[in-house]
């Protein structure tokens, strides 16, 4: 074992002893408030259960992990056009060669003695790295935004055996243990005391899965504590040591790490600029083809028995948006593919993610570059959409589903908004991926590229309109009757067989919103019916004569939005001729 050393050159990693404030007291104020600075990228403090994978070991006290649904490769770049070099200066966080053709966010953790060269933790990857200082750019504008994907921990529960430090041969069999699997369920332990460093590590249990007990929380997202071996538990029956009861997090302490060579065990990072790609520059596009339009030909791939498909829910952010609330009337849900199996087959979700991820990844790519952004012409969208035409765009909106996050997001103008006289415009939008209706400024919106409307919307806009609320009199739905559609019904089934109305004649768009006549759940197909239960319970009114036609969009327009948005644009014209004279 490895006796504790009095100087060490270094100790551990990277730069513990620094504190990370997440707070700051402005004078005035009589409490504190996060700290604003376009220089301090933050860091993730989960106070919660999650599924991760262990990205990077130094010792008990100091294991690296990243979540499943990292968005790393959407920090990463493969052209370093129009990026600025960097200066080499201690801490600073920079973008770095984390592979050959890749660069990655870092962050400058030393330098050499003639400042050649200097050592990085590469803070999304989850490894260090020796890299030149000549091949560091400046962060591209925007990242800084997005917190460290990976986030450090304590494993709970174990102490070295000396008392005071962590000897090799520990560290070792740790590895040993973790290599035992890929994914890994972890609960952070609650503390009475969370100090305000965001540099502090979590103190947390940490347990190995099998890949079944994985696939069942990746298809279900229902979390289960007790899932998995115990990493602690494990290393301490390895080494014959007894397990430690410890219920306060703040009561586990860390230890040090010693080890002089710690540098040296980087692995040098070299830059290969003939690898990199050159960025896709698409400058006149917007004005070969300003508004494309989604292909007609997706709907045979997802239907299924004449008009039958099957479909999932998903939490999302957008529920904690009043106009995102689903209702029997308006509500959202996740495409399933067509492929035999199983409704909830862990492939089929596998499919979905890989092709979220992949179309993400593509328009970070693209729309990063400021030659890619073109924005829309809020009067020839206005006269598209006035047309009949439907008109899409790009904006840069970031959320995290499940099982990908997007950063450039496919939005559908839904409507032109024109308030005060014409002095205010806006768009109203639906997110084509990862659904959810919201508001834009005309600045937000860009022109999207032809190519990225090949990809099929990943979620499906859904509404009843034989369901009506049980008071005729309540102009919009009632919590108490949305939360058992929400969290009795649709939640806990979550994958469902939807059956559509029938139009004569007409093919459907999957597209477009998607009129309802049943829906049960995939795995009990004989079950009841969403609406048969919804009725049954009271929670609504099944109308026995649905109109034909139910505006879906109603609630979320104000009141004489229509005049207003007419007058306004009316008087929008008469000003553009008058300049133009």
């Amino acid at each position: 074992m490895v006796a504790a050393n009095p100087n060490p050159t270094n100790i551990t990693f990277p730069d513990r002893g620094r504190t990370s404030p997440r707070l700051e007291q402005v004078p005035g104020d009589v409490t504190k408030r996060y700290i604003k600075s376009a220089e301090k990228i933050r860091r993730l403090a989960p106070r919660h259960f999650f599924p991760a994978e262990v990205v990077y070991v130094v010792s008990p006290s100091n294991i690296w992990v990243r979540l499943v649904n990292h968005i790393t490769s959407q920090l990463e770049l493969a052209s370093s056009k129009d990026l600025d070099t960097a200066t080499a200066e201690l801490y600073k966080y920079v973008m770095a060669p984390v592979k050959p053709d890749r660069l990655g966010r870092a962050r400058i953790l030393k330098l050499s003695e003639d400042k050649a060269m200097c050592y990085v933790y590469f803070i999304d990857a989850g490894q260090p790295g020796k890299v030149k200082t000549s091949e560091l750019y400046e962060l591209p504008k925007g990242f800084a935004c997005h917190p460290w994907q990976t986030v450090p921990l304590m494993l709970h529960g174990i102490d070295p055996a000396n008392g005071t430090n962590w000897a090799s041969d520990e560290v070792a069999k740790l590895q040993e243990v973790l290599d035992r699997y890929t994914h890994f369920w972890v609960t952070p332990v609650l503390s009475t005391k969370y100090p305000d460093d965001e540099s502090c590590f979590i103190s947390a249990n940490i347990n190995g899965l099998t890949d079944t007990e994985y696939d069942k929380i990746f298809t279900t997202q229902k979390p289960d504590l007790n899932v998995g071996d115990s990493i602690a538990e494990l290393y301490n029956l390895e080494l014959h040591k007894p397990q430690i009861d410890r219920i306060d997090g703040a009561a586990q302490k860390s230890y040090p790490y010693y080890d002089n060579e710690f540098y040296n065990h980087f692995e040098e990072k070299p830059l290969d600029q003939e690898a990199m790609l050159p960025p896709e520059i698409h400058s006149n596009f917007h004005l070969e083809n300003p508004f494309p339009q989604l292909r007609g030909d997706f709907g045979s791939s997802f239907l299924r028995e004449g008009h039958t498909l099957w479909v999932f829910t998903m939490l999302s952010d957008t529920s904690t948006l009043e106009i995102n609330k689903p209702t029997p009337n308006r509500f959202f849900a996740h495409r399933l593919d067509s492929k035999k199996g199983e409704p909830n087959d862990i492939e089929r979700f596998r499919r979905f993610a890989e092709e979220g991820r992949q179309l993400a990844k593509q328009m970070d790519e693209f729309y990063l570059f400021s030659q890619n952004q073109h924005g829309l012409d809020f009067n020839a969208v206005y006269e598209q959409l006035k047309s009949g035409e439907r008109v899409f765009g790009i904006v840069q909106h970031y959320r995290k589903t499940s099982y990908f996050t997007m950063r450039y997001q496919r939005v559908e103008i839904l409507h032109c908004i024109v308030r005060e006289g014409g002095e205010r415009c806006f768009y109203r939008g639906r997110f084509l991926d990862t659904g959810g209706i919201e508001t834009f400024t005309c600045a937000s919106v860009i022109h999207i590229h032809p190519d990225h409307m090949t990809t099929y919307p990943m979620c499906y806009v859904l509404y009843y309109s034989c369901l009506s609320r049980p008071n005729k009199f309540d102009k919009t739905w009632n919590d108490v009757h949305l939360e058992p559609f929400n969290e009795v019904y649709l939640r806990p089934n979550r994958v469902f067989q939807v059956k559509l109305v029938k139009t004569p004649r007409t093919t459907t768009d999957l597209s477009k919103p998607l009129h309802v006549e049943s829906m049960v759940p995939a795995l009990n197909p004989e079950g009841k019916s969403i609406e048969d239960l919804m009725t049954e319970n009271r929670h609504a009114i099944r109308e026995t004569y649905p109109p034909p036609i139910l505006d879906i969009y109603e609630d979320l327009r104000f009141a004489g939005e229509t005049e207003a948005t007419e007058t306004g644009m009316a008087r929008r014209s008469k000003r553009v001729t008058s300049d133009s004279d």
